[in-house]
């Protein structure tokens, strides 16, 4: 529970018979701390902890399924011991699955009907995209609350960062003149994505506005990318393929 009190009193005491001295190294008091208030800042204290599954034989992994009061879906934390039952690491994965994830794979997005979406809910969507991207005027921006929004992202006060970057993309692009629901894609176990083609006044070709959500439809973060690709990219890559797109076009327009 040391990673979820965040209290120096609270901290756990582990000598060389529980775990290896490198672990006691890196896992200082202070820096336990700072990991348990950085996740109770995004997501919350923890409910409730369970462990789920026990993976390997000699070198084991003890994975714990997480809920936290902030956050619409659980997570994983992993707690790594050695062939002596040392304690040598402890992970963790801000989504939880049955399936393994090792530390850098991450559950896969992939294309879902359209059809999956109820009208409904495609016209909230929309909304929520030209409210935060058209006048970029405060009494326009969209309602944000606990309700309709993840708390790390509702935390932060995202208007404010909102109208900034309207401003900006306002500036660059113009305003909104068309915009399509064009595809929605899902991992089953964190996130939505939703895709918007969007056609702004200063720009020949279709852009993108991305809407990222949690798996239970709290809005995550909204995004544009200046080109519009059919296939869908991680947000930083769409971003530099778009500026070197443009870039491009640009080098082109001045030697003609």
């Amino acid at each position: 529970m040391s990673f979820d009190l965040c209290n120096k009193g609270d901290f756990f005491q582990l000598n060389n018979t529980y775990s290896e001295k490198g672990f006691r190294e890196r896992y200082t008091k202070e820096h336990v701390i700072k990991v348990c208030k950085w996740y109770q800042e995004r997501y919350g204290k923890i409910n409730s902890i369970k462990l789920k599954e026990v993976l390997g034989d000699k070198v084991k992994i003890f994975r714990y399924k997480v809920h936290r009061d902030k956050s619409d879906f659980p997570q994983e934390i992993r707690i790594h011991l050695n062939s002596v039952d040392q304690v040598y690491h402890v992970s963790s994965k801000i989504f939880w699955s049955d399936h393994y994830y090792k530390r850098n794979e991450y559950a896969e997005l992939s294309i879902r009907s359209k059809s999956d979406i109820s009208d409904k809910r495609k016209k909230e969507l929309e909304l929520f995209a030209l409210k935060s991207d058209d006048k970029c005027e405060r009494k326009s921006m969209p309602i944000i609350n606990e309700e309709n929004t993840e708390y790390r992202s509702f935390r932060k006060g995202w208007i404010p960062l909102m109208l900034t970057e309207c401003d900006s993309i306002k500036e660059k692009n113009g305003k909104i003149r068309k915009l399509r629901f064009e595809q929605y894609l899902s991992d089953d176990v964190y996130g939505r994505v939703y895709r918007f083609l969007a056609y702004f006044e200063n720009l020949t070709k279709p852009s993108e506005i991305r809407i990222y959500a949690s798996i239970k439809d709290k809005y995550r973060g909204i995004f544009v990318v200046d080109r519009w690709y059919s296939r869908y990219l991680e947000f930083e890559k769409a971003k530099k393929r778009s500026e070197k797109d443009l870039k491009n076009k640009l080098k082109t327009v001045k030697r003609l």
